[in-house]
């Protein structure tokens, strides 16, 4: 799966609205975001309003340790369409994809803030 955000993203506060571009399967779904709860510096919530997901709603938690450690958590409540036929596609192959992206997203973050390898 690929992800493309837009070439400015907007100004994050409670209520925003954004779009992202899922390209999965050579499918293009374009998929519409409001955040929730915007605390800079300590948490960060936004729930799909249209997109691939019977539900998502994604609440990054940053907990400071020092100047230079913070621990980054993913909470994510999510919930496929299509009932049971969804329900056992998460367990045998979404559930990971998600936890692969995420990862990919942290090693992102970690590049950014402490420099390539």
């Amino acid at each position: 799966m690929e992800i493309e955000f837009p070439e400015t993203l907007p100004v994050l506060r409670e209520q925003t609205e954004f779009a992202v571009t899922f390209f999965r399967y050579g499918k293009i779904t374009l998929s519409r975001f409001r955040v929730d709860d915007y605390k800079p510096r300590e948490r960060f919530s936004y729930r799909q309003l249209s997109g691939f997901f019977k539900l998502w709603v994604h609440t990054q938690v940053l907990s400071i340790h020092d100047s230079k450690t913070t621990l980054l958590t993913d909470l994510v409540d999510y919930q496929l369409p299509f009932g049971i036929a969804g329900a056992i596609v998460d367990d045998l192959f979404a559930n990971r994809e998600i936890e692969r992206l995420l990862q990919q997203r942290l090693l992102k973050i970690q590049e950014r803030f402490e420099g390539p390898g």
